[in-house]
């Protein structure tokens, strides 16, 4: 609150702490809402959504700090304030995979999964931090625990199969990456990965056709239309390069 800023989490339990004390009723709901993708250096996160709910006499009411999704909003699960609890701690183990801190992201998935011991994201996230810290047995064990309890986690069904690719067991990523190919068509990071090691084999073309298909997907992330714009230079496109570098300019960051 006094530093003026925060995410649906965090404003979601602020509003929770406000309304009981209070003696309102006051609750946790996590939301499914259509999949949101953004770009940290090499990782790809996934949002999920949370409200406050409770009941004023016999009407039912949703606070929803993120205007996007009102009126967008799918089902909706109560959840308890311990897997609320551990949501944050999860949030803090992403933030952590993101700034390289990999240890601190062990540490806080394990703090969450206390709290929330099936949370099936939370066991993916867990997965990628050992992944990068070089423990294969422990990564594999956490993301196939993952889609144990949850058989449709895209995120872990996408993170075991480039586990299984970086492992060169080729046939065991084959088999995932037939349930996931609907999902990585969606995912604008996913052919902007694909892209750039098609640059690394100098196929820029392939790289090219990638790149078009994730600007469609997201069109105003500066990450993917620089991407876009350096792979028209290498292919000395200039007059598409030179038609994309403002734009590029004006997306991104001071």
């Amino acid at each position: 609150f006094m530093a003026g800023h925060g995410n649906c989490l965090s404003m979601s339990i602020l509003f929770v702490a406000a309304a009981r004390h209070l003696n309102f009723d006051s609750h946790f709901e996590t939301v499914v809402v259509e999949p949101s993708w953004t770009h940290e250096g090499e990782t790809m996160i996934r949002y999920e959504h949370i409200v406050a709910a409770g009941n004023l006499g016999s009407s039912k009411y949703v606070v929803d700090f993120l205007a996007q999704f009102i009126g967008e909003r799918g089902p909706s699960t109560r959840v308890t304030d311990e897997q609320a609890l551990a949501l944050y701690y999860g949030n803090l183990a992403v933030e952590a995979i993101v700034t390289g801190d990999l240890d601190a992201s062990v540490y806080k998935s394990l703090q969450s999964l206390k709290l929330w011991p099936k949370n099936s994201n939370t066991w993916s996230n867990l997965g990628t931090a050992y992944r990068r810290k070089g423990d294969s047995q422990l990564a594999e064990a956490s993301y196939r625990r993952a889609l144990s309890l949850s058989r449709d986690n895209y995120s872990a069904l996408s993170n075991l199969t480039r586990f299984y690719l970086l492992e060169g067991r080729e046939s065991e990523a084959d088999i995932y990456l037939r349930r996931v190919s609907r999902y990585y068509r969606r995912n604008p990071y996913y052919h902007l990965q694909v892209a750039r090691m098609q640059i690394q084999t100098g196929d820029f073309e392939g790289a090219r056709a990638n790149l078009e298909r994730a600007t469609r997907l997201k069109k105003d992330d500066p990450v993917l239309v620089e991407a876009l714009s350096d792979v028209y230079e290498k292919l000395k496109d200039q007059g598409a390069s030179r038609q994309d570098t403002p734009r590029v300019k004006t997306l991104s960051p001071e």
